[in-house]
């Protein structure tokens, strides 16, 4: 083990208290607690602006009683072990949820059945299910694929060298479109982009998608082309893996607040805004509730801020090229009865210009503390991606999700909505454009000429290492750095 590389009484400075924040603090306390360094070695303070810990991690319950994940999908199997008994030791009981995704392929089906429209995701894995036509191009195109060396300088061509152009056509480009496919609120003026990305295939690089899209078993499509829509769903149930929720909690945001009970309280400092970084005086300053200020010196800072953020208020750099989509969650809350087939589904994928939604999730499936009563409501949450810019009108966002709800078969005419929550996140998603990691290693090394140190889904900037597992990991490695000078494996530029 290395020993301490920094003096006594090193200052340490923690922008935002969502779980990249508690990896470092897990790692400190843990190095504490061996013996590997002393309490009066370090000193902490967290900064929120926030008045509870989470960050995008947190849940909300609304005035109605509804609790809603703001991070909806970034919790689940994770391959770290120390992540995993973190989390483990915060949760009493946990819930075993069967992942049933779903995508929407209205135009391949054209089924006046709703469900029989749907797919399981990812859809690469479901080719069975294709019309025969559509289902042999396919398999043709992968066979033709078979062996040949995969050249990839964008997403759009590791997609079609990867898949295939047909399964291109159909799902991934549809599903990322940057073309404008709804209007809301168009009588105000108003026009959003509407899809994950906000970008083309063509400006996005191909590196995220070799750790974050599963790949093909050419193999095991053909052994289960032969088979009815029926027997695939019969293999299908036999083979779900499984993701874990906390049973008796209202939300997954609870698991950090338990953490964040671990340690000392006088280190979280909450609803203060960063302001400035000055790299001159080593000092941090933030703006609370009341307009008063606040200095905090540092020999280290740990930010989880949005890069172009920091880079605004520490004066490092200028002109980030990084790009990033908005993101509006929509959650309607619903009196019984709920559609049969979605009860035992948790989320769904929607590629079609007819939703302006690109995923929702069954959020009520997972526990039954999500809802007022769980005997008398479910719950549907919806995401909607924009361009980081766009304008819109909220009223005709929900009513536009309503309409998509009802069109692909989840919600009924004659059902009772109790509950319309809606929730802006400005940053969405980090966007893994053909430029970005030359760009984030210049962000970088300019930030940690000054001892700040850029972690989490904004602060690192890549959406393949993204979820709260990485998150968290990344803090622990970074406290290796400024502390030990061990070198991060998880994170690197």
């Amino acid at each position: 083990m290395s020993s301490l590389k920094v003096d006594k009484g090193f200052r340490l400075v923690i922008i935002g208290a969502g779980p990249t924040a508690f990896g470092m603090l897990h790692r400190i306390y843990s190095l504490i607690t061996e013996g590997i360094i002393s309490k009066e070695d370090i000193q902490i303070i967290v900064l929120e602006k926030e008045d509870e810990v989470g960050g995008l991690a947190r849940s909300v319950t609304d005035e109605k009683g509804f609790t809603w994940d703001l991070g909806v999908h970034v919790l689940g199997v994770s391959k770290y072990p120390e992540f995993e008994k973190v989390i483990n030791s915060a949760v009493n009981k946990w819930n075993k949820v069967r992942r049933s995704a779903k995508a929407d392929l209205a135009h391949l089906f054209k089924s006046d059945n709703s469900y029989s429209n749907y797919v399981p995701y990812p859809v690469q894995h479901s080719i069975p299910y294709f019309p025969p036509t559509i289902r042999q191009k396919c398999i043709n195109e992968l066979k033709d694929l078979q062996g040949l060396p995969v050249n990839c300088s964008n997403f759009a061509e590791y997609s079609a060298n990867i898949f295939g152009n047909t399964l291109l056509d159909i799902f991934i480009r549809p599903y990322n479109p940057s073309a404008a496919n709804v209007v809301i609120g168009k009588e105000s003026g108003f026009t959003v982009f509407v899809s994950v990305w906000t970008v083309e295939l063509e400006e996005m690089n191909a590196f995220w998608a070799w750790n974050r899209i599963p790949n093909i078993d050419l193999s095991s499509i053909e052994l289960h082309c032969g088979r009815s829509r029926q027997e695939l769903e019969n293999d299908l149930r036999s083979s779900m893996a499984c993701f874990k929720y906390p049973r008796d909690y209202k939300g997954v945001g609870k698991i950090w607040k338990k953490i964040a009970e671990r340690y000392p309280e006088s280190i979280f400092h909450f609803q203060e805004r960063v302001r400035r970084i000055d790299i001159e005086a080593k000092k941090v300053i933030t703006e609370d509730l009341n307009r008063e200020t606040h200095s905090y010196d540092y020999n280290a800072v740990l930010s989880t801020l949005p890069i172009p953020e920091l880079s605004k208020i520490s004066a490092v750099i200028s002109d980030v090229n990084l790009k990033h989509s908005k993101v509006i969650l929509v959650g309607l809350g619903l009196k019984y009865p709920q559609c049969e087939w979605t009860q035992f589904v948790t989320w769904a994928y929607f590629p079609l210009p007819d939703t302006i939604f690109y995923r929702c999730t069954f959020l009520s499936n997972f526990n039954d503390n999500l809802t007022p009563d769980c005997n008398q409501f479910w719950s549907v949450l919806c995401e909607i991606g924009l361009e980081a810019d766009a304008n819109f009108v909220e009223e005709e966002v929900i009513v536009k999700v309503i309409e998509g709800l009802k069109l692909k078969g989840i919600i009924a005419d004659n059902n009772e909505i109790v509950d319309k929550w809606l929730c802006i996140l400005p940053y969405g998603y980090p966007i893994p454009t053909v430029n970005r990691d030359e760009e984030l290693q210049r962000c970088h090394e300019a930030f940690q000429a000054h001892n700040i140190y850029s972690r989490g889904r904004f602060g690192g900037w890549k959406y393949e290492i993204s979820n709260q597992d990485h998150c968290f990991m990344m803090g622990m490695q970074c406290a290796d750095l400024i502390l030990l000078e061990v070198k991060e494996t998880l994170y690197t530029f």
